[in-house]
């Protein structure tokens, strides 16, 4: 595996970063994320087997597929993922058990059956509707597990809280009463359904794999212990979407081994019980080692945080707060903002006030708009990143980690390098922001990411601008809210502020796109 030194426990590869549609390229969007032993993926946009394929993920490790939206850039690679998590099963189709016993007759055929897995899906009211008859269409041949009857998919839906549909020019028509329905033609034994519903705060806890929902378990007796957790919050766009953090549980502090020693315990099983705060006695029974004397301070488990489309996270500010890793989308650029709100999109100004607000360690760009590709590579300014995929070599993404943040130089060149200088200006520090490129390995050292002091120039320029911008970013959605008309908008930020939009290949793609909107 490529890279595989650097692998550090928390580790997240981009599969796709494209908004809408693919490009020559990006892929959908999709983001792996592996978390010691457990692998999970965010989106599951068109194209995603075959990137997965190149990936730093392993299809057997995969335990949760995590859905931000039903928008179909997000959705439509699902069929395809849950189809390749079947192949490697073996389920009975026609809902016939397994062999009762081991004396029975028939028992060699299945003595090579693996243990029972499930694959658990989450995502809004409607996902469970989705797969179901997107399985059922395509004849997909979906039973149970043969060693023990339980359902090889488990779909959970986020029931409940403030629906946001409409947030950003959209609608606002309600259909959850339409998508919580159940048709019992498409109803399938090795696929089942579940709801969870937000906790006090308001925000969704996600319940550990290792947990038994309904009799489905998705790991052996002898796996490891569940050392983080997924929480979901809504965030505002034109249809219910949510966003997503794994945190991963505070670490025990670090012995001081020279101390130790001193006091005449060599290193073994003991300095164990030590982290874990229980004093040890000596070996020679006439002393005891304090841990509290001899044992630093917990360390902050590590966090990531994968937003959906938005107009406005700002709902989940406290869940995503210090985060090492923000993924936030930037459809559109700065002069773009009036449209982008419209649509419930953001600017990479919009992003980055975001990161800066809650304090996010790196902020990484991605959900770009087509028009910042070009998928025949001779558009009117080519978005690739320098050393990016390019076809082949899926897996030799750019790498940021440890040792490598200084040697980091995946830099977009063209539009997109646009958006990463807006987004650095709106910040204040280059240092703390990323371009998603399809196959870009983050690998989160595991003291996490520090969050970088700004220089004092930029800090005191950018407190006078966050004000201003926001400012404008609410007049600019009131001007834009008559859809075509708002095209002459003016809006701030970036290379072009207090500039109109006035080129005529952009109009004539804006217009194409409002009758096909991401």
């Amino acid at each position: 595996m490529q890279d595989a030194e650097l692998l550090t426990g928390f580790d997240i590869q981009v599969l796709g970063s494209a908004a809408k549609m693919p490009t020559i390229r990006s892929s959908c969007p999709c983001i792996g994320v592996r978390v010691g032993a457990r692998q999970m993926l965010f989106d599951c946009g068109e194209g995603t087997q075959r990137q997965f394929i190149h990936s730093i993920l392993i299809p057997s490790k995969v335990q949760g597929i995590f859905i931000t939206h039903m928008h179909g850039d997000h959705v439509f690679g699902l069929p395809g993922m849950l189809l390749s998590f079947l192949s490697l099963l073996n389920t009975t189709t026609n809902n016939a058990p397994p062999p009762s016993s081991p004396s029975s007759s028939s028992h060699a055929q299945w003595a090579d059956i693996p243990k029972s897995r499930t694959l658990r899906v989450y995502g809004p009211v409607g996902l469970y509707n989705y797969v179901c008859m997107t399985l059922n269409l395509c004849e997909a041949k979906v039973g149970v597990n043969l060693s023990d009857g339980r359902p090889v998919i488990v779909v959970h839906e986020l029931v409940g809280g403030e629906q946001f549909g409409g947030g950003g020019g959209g609608n606002g028509r309600d259909r959850r009463a339409a998508f919580v329905k159940r048709d019992p033609d498409f109803a399938m034994p090795g696929v089942v359904s579940r709801a969870i519903r937000p906790d006090a705060d308001g925000f969704w806890t996600i319940p550990p794999f290792d947990d038994e929902v309904g009799g489905s378990s998705t790991v052996t007796p002898h796996s490891r212990k569940q050392n983080f957790v997924v929480r979901a919050g809504q965030v505002k766009h034109t249809v219910p979407t949510f966003g997503y953090i794994v945190q991963e549980d505070d670490k025990p502090g670090k012995v001081d081994v020279a101390q130790v020693r001193a006091l005449g315990l060599s290193p073994g099983p003991a300095y164990k019980d030590l982290t874990e705060g229980r004093d040890v006695v000596l070996p020679d029974g006439k002393g005891v080692i304090r841990a509290r004397e001899v044992v630093g301070p917990r360390r902050r488990g590590r966090k990531l945080a994968v937003l959906g489309d938005t107009c406005d996270p700002f709902s989940m500010s406290s869940l995503v707060r210090d985060a090492d890793v923000l993924f936030h989308e930037a459809t559109l650029e700065n002069e773009m903002q009036g449209m982008a709100i419209a649509r419930g999109h953001s600017t990479p100004s919009m992003a980055a006030m975001f990161a800066k607000h809650v304090r996010a360690r790196r902020l990484v760009l991605t959900h770009f708009s087509n028009r910042y590709t070009s998928s025949s590579g001779e558009g009117r300014e080519e978005g690739g990143i320098e050393g990016g995929i390019g076809g082949g070599g899926g897996g030799g993404g750019a790498t940021y980690g440890p040792g490598k943040e200084q040697q980091f130089q995946a830099r977009p060149r063209g539009a997109v390098a646009r958006l990463l200088q807006q987004a650095v200006e709106a910040l204040g520090d280059e240092r703390r922001v990323l371009v998603a490129e399809d196959f870009l390995k983050i690998h989160v050292p595991p003291e996490g990411f520090h969050m970088l002091p700004l220089p004092a120039a930029a800090a005191a320029a950018t407190a006078a601008s966050t004000a201003t911008n926001a400012t404008e970013s609410t007049a600019a959605a009131a001007a834009a809210g008559g859809g075509g008309e708002g095209f002459g908008v003016v809006v701030a930020g970036g290379d072009g502020a207090g500039s109109r939009v006035r080129r005529k290949e952009d109009i004539e793609q804006m217009r194409e796109e409002e009758a096909c909107p991401s």
